[in-house]
């Protein structure tokens, strides 16, 4: 690792330097409202109902091996006035975790952003070594109320690499990863109903580009949350479309109930557009940013209802002037 603490007197700029006090902003008024104590924080989330915030601090002792991100650190949640309601994990120091391993105890705290104050959690079956000879890596577990008990919600055979949560306000799709065979497989589940047992949506290689099905597509709510987009029972996804001929990013329906996918949108074969997002509310106007190897970079809107394009924007292009005249040779 680069950039690391060498001695005492970097311990104590990056402890100066590195303290900071919650507050709570007052978006009409500006008036600012200190929570708790100044404190080494590393992060914080307000949970999605604005009642609580899961919060990380940087602990002692640092480490002069490994960047502050593996120092000891303790995760709590918060009451808005800075009362520590519940501790839910205190890491140790993290210099002994294995390549491609991950730490062992509760990892991965995130608000179900589909309910009021519930978090997630991941804790490793395989005491975090990924050469272990286990079932499952991995669980999930689920904590609804701050003073409740946490339940496990799902095993992985692989290790959990995230949940994204959709517009429908319950469907959760869980990814799990193994950084060996690089598989990857997605699971639907039910967020509003953790008993219910998941549906596995397809399984790949990610080295496999030509096959690659694209990213799900999420939207910002008024509310500040960040929601897969959802319409109808069908999802988006945006992918490069890699094939032999070059890329030709994409945007496809996808269906969940039937695994039915509809291609939306694609580059045509001479220019490079990718999509960039929705312009009304039933997606019939896309926003594209459109290019060509003469052209440069433009914003489009797309209308699949009435099959037209408009250019909204055009991005000038900064080199022009000073390449106006160039001669392209090929030296051998």
């Amino acid at each position: 690792y680069q950039d690391l603490l060498q001695d005492a007197h970097d311990e104590a700029l990056f402890a100066h330097y590195g303290t900071s006090r919650l507050a709570l902003v007052d978006a009409a008024t500006r008036r600012v409202e200190p929570v708790g104590a100044a404190s080494l924080w590393r992060s914080v989330e307000p949970s999605p109902d604005g009642s609580l915030l899961l919060a990380t601090r940087i602990e002692r002792p640092f480490s002069y091996a490994v960047p502050f991100s593996s120092f000891p650190s303790t995760t709590v949640l918060l009451s808005l006035d800075g009362v520590e309601r519940r501790v839910l994990a205190r890491q140790p120091l993290l210099e002994t975790v294995p390549i491609g391993g991950v730490p062992t105890g509760p990892r991965g705290f995130a608000w179900i952003d589909v309910l009021p104050h519930a978090l997630t959690w991941v804790e490793a079956l395989d005491g975090g070594d990924p050469r272990a000879e286990v079932e499952a890596r991995d669980r999930v577990l689920v904590l609804r109320e701050p003073d409740g008990e946490p339940k496990p919600w799902f095993t992985t055979e692989h290790r959990a690499a995230g949940i994204g949560y959709c517009g429908d306000e319950r469907t959760a799709l869980a990814t799990e990863f193994d950084r060996k065979t690089r598989r990857q497989r997605v699971w639907r589940f039910d967020a509003t109903a953790t008993d219910t047992p998941g549906r596995l949506l397809y399984e790949r290689s990610t080295q496999d580009v030509y096959g690659d099905p694209g990213r799900p597509v999420a939207e910002r709510l008024p509310d500040g949350r960040s929601l897969l987009c959802w319409r109808d029972g069908s999802l988006f996804l945006s992918g490069s479309g890699a094939s032999p001929d070059g890329d030709r990013p994409f945007l496809d329906r996808w269906q969940l109930d039937g695994d039915v996918k509809e291609r939306w949108f694609q580059a045509a074969a001479d220019r490079y557009e990718t999509f960039v997002g929705f312009l009304d509310a039933d997606g019939t106007q896309l926003l594209v940013r459109s290019e060509s190897p003469t052209e440069p970079p433009s914003l489009v809107v797309v209308d699949r209802a009435a099959g037209t394009r408009r250019t909204l924007l055009r991005l000038p292009d900064p080199a022009q002037e000073a390449i106006a005249g160039v001669e392209k040779r090929l030296l051998r």
